[in-house]
C-alpha cells in the first residue's frame, strides 16, 4: 500500500521529537544522528530539521493548544506525535489536510485516532485564544517579565519573538557553518595573541574556534557529556587539530596554564 506523502518524514521528526524529550537532549545533537540513519533526500531532511527544531522551540504554546482537547497529559509517543502535526498546522506553510494526513499516517497504530480527532478540531479553529503572551510566543514567564522589566514589554516581546525565527546561517572562511549572531559576538570580543578567554558552556564549539583563530588562547568548558562530545567534535573537524581532553577541553594545547 502506497504511503501518505510526507509520512517517513514525518515518522523520522516524531522519532527526534520524542528523543529530545525523553533524553533530555537538543535538536543540534539528536537531529543530525537520527538523519544519519535514514535513507531521506534533501528535501525530507530539511523538512524534519525544520519541523523538530520549531517544535522544540515553540512546545509550550504547541503542548497547551492540543493539551485542550485531551482528558489527561498524554504519554510521550502521542505528546511527540501532536507536537509534529500541530507546528505543521501552526507554524508552516504546509496546507491542513496534508499536515493532518501526513502527522496521522506517521503515528504509531495506537495514536492515530487521537492524532487524527485532535488535529482536525484544531485545523478547525478560525483563531487563537491564547491565555497568555508568554505561552503564545512559548516562553517561560520569568523571562518575559524580566525582559519587560529591563526593557519594556513591546520591547522585549518583539525581541523574543525574533528570536523564535530561525537564525540565517553562513560559511565561515574557515568552512565552520555558524549563525551571523554568534560571529558577532566573536568580532564583539576583538581577540588578541595573547588574550587568555575562558568560553563557559562551549559546545558547539564555533564561537571557540573562532576565537582561537585569532591565535588566542581559548579554554573552552563544558561539563554536559553529551555536549562535551558536540565540542569535541568540532573541535576535531576545525582548524586546530590537536586538543586536551579532560572534563575541561583546552585549545591550543599549552605546556603550562
Amino acid at each position: 500500500m502506497r504511503k501518505v506523502p510526507g509520512t517517513e518524514a514525518g515518522e523520522v521528526a516524531i522519532k527526534c521529537v520524542r528523543r529530545i524529550e525523553e533524553s533530555e537532549s537538543y535538536a543540534n545533537i539528536i537531529v543530525p544522528k537520527i538523519l544519519e540513519e535514514t535513507s531521506l533526500g534533501n528535501l525530507d531532511r530539511n523538512l524534519v530539521t525544520e519541523i523538530v527544531y520549531g517544535s522544540t522551540r515553540m512546545k509550550r504554546a504547541l503542548d497547551w493548544v492540543f493539551d485542550r482537547y485531551l482528558p489527561e497529559p498524554p504519554p510521550p509517543a502521542l505528546r511527540a506525535s501532536l507536537r509534529v502535526g500541530v507546528y505543521q498546522l501552526l507554524f508552516m506553510r504546509v496546507p491542513d489536510h496534508a499536515a493532518v494526513n501526513a502527522t496521522v499516517s506517521a503515528s504509531s497504530k495506537r495514536n492515530k485516532g487521537v492524532v487524527n480527532a485532535v488535529l482536525r478540531k484544531i485545523s478547525r479553529e478560525s483563531s487563537m485564544e491564547w491565555p497568555d503572551t508568554a505561552t503564545r510566543i512559548s516562553y517561560p514567564n520569568w523571562i518575559l517579565d524580566q525582559l519587560s522589566e529591563d526593557l519594556g514589554t513591546p520591547h522585549a516581546i518583539s525581541m523574543l519573538e525574533k528570536m523564535n525565527q530561525p537564525p540565517e546561517v553562513s560559511i565561515r572562511e574557515d568552512g565552520y557553518r555558524q549563525d551571523k549572531a554568534s560571529q558577532w559576538i566573536v568580532d564583539f570580543v576583538g581577540a588578541g595573541k595573547k588574550d587568555r578567554i575562558l568560553d563557559l558552556c562551549a559546545a558547539p564549539g564555533g564561537k571557540a574556534t573562532a576565537l582561537a583563530s585569532f591565535s588566542a588562547y581559548v579554554v573552552a568548558a563544558e561539563e554536559q557529556g553529551i555536549k562535551k562530545e558536540q565540542l569535541s567534535g568540532t573541535i576535531q573537524n576545525d582548524i586546530l587539530k590537536e586538543f586536551m581532553v579532560r572534563n575541561t577541553y583546552i585549545y591550543p594545547p599549552s605546556p603550562s596554564i
